[in-house]
């Protein structure tokens, strides 16, 4: 991870920097910023750059070096990470997961509690428990293995139990030599008194609205004006800009579901609908769910659009556009019943029903309700 890769944040990248050349590194550093901001690829970030031994003169990790090179797979020996776990027996520490840490992490430098909780495949509360605070003593016994500094990163103090906190204490006081405690919480008031006094925070705002629209805009190809309403929606955080673009291309795909789906239920032609059956058929139950969720939604955004109430209609501008020439298909004599009939779908499908029979069934009975279209009084 090189600071470059990090979206924004160039006063703390600063500040870092001159942490680093003019030697006031503190022994233990608290990230401290809100979910999204970026503290924890900013500690990695951070970590990998006082480790580099190549150039660095352009004011960020080489990423060439073979200490680079091993940062950025997570596997440098002297890189260690603790975070909250999810118990799996009296053993389970982080060390356990660590191979989904590692995969999730290059994957989705930016995720939440609860995309990690999801990644170990539980739904359990996670904890950094007195296990892990044994694993930091024994880990960080040793001097650096290769490196000039070794790292532990700790994500999540908050979520560290006070037994835990307790036998850590002295160690994150007085590190060994060349051993740099690198911290990543969210709220103070949440992590003990006794650890905060211990570290040096560095305060990571929100991501400023222009970073998070160039980011948007470069790694999604979405135009500007698009980019900067999701920005400004986004609060400042990158995961929710990330979950808005998903969803965001979720509903384009659903989009296209919907509108095959109204056109060829109003052809009636048997052979199509059956193949709308046989290819939806083939998806996860999650996104057959979701097309018709969507297609419930953009039911009654067309009924509103037709009763000539546009104002309180809340669609994209090729929603907009499908809507205007399909919402006289909806009107006070089918729109109850076609939600219904989705709804009922819905239900079907999460009692693990055949998905083939359940749409064919859906589809038959809508090509009755899609006659001509009818003007809502």
């Amino acid at each position: 991870m090189q600071f470059k890769d990090i979206v924004g944040q160039g006063i703390v990248k600063n500040h870092l920097r001159e942490m680093y050349d003019k030697q006031r590194l503190a022994h233990a550093t608290l990230f401290l910023g809100p979910e999204g901001s970026g503290t924890l690829p900013l500690a990695l970030a951070f970590a990998q750059y006082v480790n580099c031994t190549g150039d660095k003169s352009g004011g960020d990790s080489c990423g060439q070096c073979p200490s680079c090179r091993k940062f950025a797979k997570l596997i440098h020996p002297d890189l260690h990470f603790v975070y909250p776990v999810v118990r799996r027996d009296e053993h389970t520490d982080s060390d356990t997961y660590i191979d989904e840490w590692r995969a999730l992490f290059c994957s989705e430098p930016y995720f939440d509690m609860e995309k990690w909780t999801e990644a170990m495949g539980g739904n359990k509360q996670a904890l950094i428990s007195r296990n892990d605070a044994a694993a930091i003593h024994r880990k960080l016994s040793m001097q650096p293995f290769e490196a000039q500094f070794q790292v532990l990163i700790m994500w999540h103090p908050e979520l560290m139990n006070d037994t835990a906190a307790n036998r850590i204490l002295k160690i994150l006081e007085e590190p060994p030599r060349n051993t740099l405690f690198m911290l990543v919480g969210e709220n103070t008031s949440e992590i003990l008194p006794t650890i905060l006094s211990r570290t040096q925070i560095v305060n990571v705002p929100p991501v400023l609205e222009e970073d998070i629209a160039q980011y948007v805009s470069a790694d999604y190809g979405v135009d500007q004006e698009q980019a900067g309403n999701i920005a400004h929606v986004s609060g400042g955080s990158v995961i929710k800009a990330r979950q808005m673009m998903s969803e965001l291309a979720d509903d384009n795909d659903n989009l296209d579901f919907f509108i095959d789906l109204m056109r060829k239920c109003y052809m009636r032609n048997v052979a199509d609908l059956l193949m709308i059956a046989d290819v939806t058929a083939k998806l996860t139950r999650e996104q057959v769910k979701s097309r018709l969720t969507y297609s419930i939604r953009m039911i009654r955004e067309s009924f509103v659009m037709n009763l000539g109430h546009g104002e309180l209609n809340y669609m994209t501008t090729a929603e907009e556009q499908f809507a205007k020439k399909f919402a006289p298909f909806i009107h006070i004599d089918n729109v109850m019943q076609l939600s219904d009939l989705m709804t009922e779908a819905i239900a079907q499908v999460e009692q693990n029903g055949n998905v083939r029979i359940i749409i064919a069934d859906l589809v038959m009975q809508m090509t009755i309700l899609l006659k001509k279209p009818r003007p809502t009084l």
